[in-house]
């Protein structure tokens, strides 16, 4: 019974402190940062190319997704040894060229 009164008082406070000043009531509600022409100004300077750098992204990539990891794919052990086999050969070919012809070039 005692929580119930409390809870009563406190909330009787509040929507009389809401009724006596209503100007608190409006700022709650003005217009956020950038709304007007005005604002524009004051806010940050986001402009410029934001860019992680493909190595780093690489990396990154690579430390997320290897397997044991959390964030990593549930892998077994033989999806990990064709995985690797994958990405050897797959290396291989580039390093030496192979597959890729003159896209410019009528076939």
């Amino acid at each position: 019974m005692r929580a119930n009164v409390t809870t009563l008082a406190i909330t009787l406070a509040l929507c009389i402190t809401r009724m006596l000043n209503p100007a608190a009531a409006e700022q709650s509600t003005s217009n956020p940062r950038g709304a007007t022409y005005a604002t524009i100004a004051t806010l940050p300077d986001w402009f410029g190319v934001w860019v992680i750098p493909f190595e780093a992204f690489a990396q990154e990539n690579a430390r997320e997704n290897a397997p044991g990891r959390l964030t990593g794919p549930p892998l077994t052990q033989e999806q990990v040894v064709l995985r690797d086999a994958t990405r050897e050969s797959t290396r291989q070919r580039l390093l030496s060229g192979e597959g890729q012809r003159n896209r410019c070039a009528v076939p």
